[in-house]
């Protein structure tokens, strides 16, 4: 238990004891006043001797009863002085605590921030370091493909967001069922060779590039965009093919790819988009 609520149980039992004590001088009082009744119609010496003397002692009582009042008093005023100093002290100790914790808060948003300023720093050098990377990856990419002489193997590379295997696989079927060789990666992946240069080697090795364009395509960043731009550098042929999305928001992703002639499943559906294609390709 504390000092303050020792301090507070003592004034309430010193208050009650008073208050017990003043009500004794009100009994005492009342007392006093009956048996001053009884003394003035008292007939005889002895019963007015006998009263005296009850009054008088009633009178040492009040006086004793006045002096514990006093005495009480006294105790509840000085209890009064130590409570409100001790609430004193304990609103100090408290707003001391406060301003600590106020501190201390104020300290540690401050190195939060810091953090997060940092963070964003090493977040932001290694988008940089990771575009770089891409950069010179598809440099490489070019680089392959222009100094790739090699007889034209397939007539289509079918490029694709990996989201829209399933759909690029139903053109791929379209495609191939014209006889027309057909790189795709979901039929030409050879298992146990790198990534980059079997896709390097089918653009190379490919007439056209058929570009699947779908909603997924223009959302993320897939290799989809790195083969239209070694497409581009390689200045073959690309077609785009539309699923689900339209031209104005393949201009928003890529003017240059939105500016190309291509083909929608909007207006055809994949088997004569094949034919299409496959009826382009003859020409040449």
């Amino acid at each position: 238990m504390g000092l303050l609520t020792l301090q507070r149980s003592s004034l309430e039992r010193e208050e009650k004891q008073a208050a017990a004590e003043q009500g004794k001088v009100a009994q005492i009082a009342s007392k006093i006043d009956r048996k001053q009744g009884e003394l003035d119609r008292a007939k005889t010496v002895s019963r007015q001797k006998s009263i005296g003397r009850q009054i008088q002692s009633l009178r040492a009582d009040s006086a004793a009863a006045e002096k514990a009042i006093a005495s009480h008093n006294k105790r509840i005023a000085a209890l009064r002085v130590k409570i409100r100093s001790e609430e004193t002290a304990e609103r100090e100790a408290l707003a001391k605590h406060q301003e600590r914790a106020d501190r201390d808060r104020d300290r540690s948003q401050v190195a939060m921030a810091r953090r997060v300023a940092i963070t964003s720093e090493e977040v932001g050098r290694l988008s940089d370091r990771l575009a770089e990377v891409e950069d010179a990856l598809m440099e490489r990419v070019r680089e392959a493909i222009t100094e790739d002489r090699v007889e034209r193997e397939h007539d289509v590379f079918l490029s694709h967001a990996g989201p829209d295997a399933e759909v690029a696989e139903e053109l791929y079927r379209e495609l191939t069922a014209r006889d027309l060789d057909v790189w795709f990666d979901g039929a030409k992946m050879r298992l146990g060779e790198p990534l980059t240069r079997q896709i390097d080697r089918g653009i190379a090795r490919s007439r056209v590039g058929v570009i699947l364009i779908a909603e997924e395509f223009v959302k993320g960043r897939y290799w989809t965009e790195r083969e239209f731009g070694a497409f581009l550098s390689s200045r073959k042929r690309v077609i785009p093919i539309l699923d689900g999305v339209d031209r104005e928001t393949v201009s928003g992703y890529s003017p240059m790819l939105g500016d190309l002639v291509g083909l929608s499943t909007e207006t055809e559906g994949f088997d004569e988009i094949a034919v299409r294609i496959a009826a382009a390709l003859a020409e040449n």
